[in-house]
């Protein structure tokens, strides 16, 4: 299995509702043997580590007006779900998320989080092999680029599209 596999397996999860995008997910991954389910989340976690930088949790802070290490790794699932294209816009551009049509709301806010994306292969392994599946973290021991400052100030020049669409909150 290689990266493009992983997107491939991904594709099924854009323009869904949260849970049925893990839903989606969950069906693709339950069609690979245990060790394609290895390979799935060792690239995934590889993926997540991509994805580990200030710029990336700075948008993700704007949006979700606030933002826990855990749901960095939710939104970071979230962004993956919305495909190769969308995620690599990101990267390059953390504020190009702002520009993406359709963010999930929850209670009358944007929610574009997954909380279980990342889990799903190691419980599919789990119950193919009664065994637990080695862990493959996304965290490094620290975010890549530079740390922001949580004032609202700062975020509107870091982030000028993010903010004029969901900043409004802090």
């Amino acid at each position: 299995m290689d990266e493009s596999h992983l997107w491939k397996i991904i594709a099924p999860m854009r323009g869904r509702t949260r849970d049925a995008r893990e839903a989606a997910l969950f069906k693709e991954l339950k069609k690979l043997k245990p060790e394609e389910l290895v390979e799935f989340d060792r690239i995934y976690h590889e993926t997540l580590r991509d994805a580990y930088s200030w710029d990336l949790w700075g948008a993700g802070y704007v949006i979700i007006c606030g933002c826990s290490d855990d749901a960095f790794t939710e939104f970071c699932n979230w962004l993956i779900s919305e495909g190769q294209s969308a995620f690599e816009s990101a990267l390059t551009d953390p504020d190009s998320i702002a520009d993406r049509s359709k963010i999930p709301m929850e209670d009358g806010r944007p929610w574009p989080m997954l909380p279980e994306a990342d889990l799903i292969a190691g419980r599919l392994y789990s119950e193919k092999t009664s065994r637990e599946m080695e862990f493959h973290s996304g965290i490094l021991e620290a975010p890549k680029g530079e740390k922001w400052a949580q004032d609202p100030e700062v975020l509107k020049k870091r982030f000028p599209r993010t903010w004029k669409r969901f900043g409004g909150r802090h």
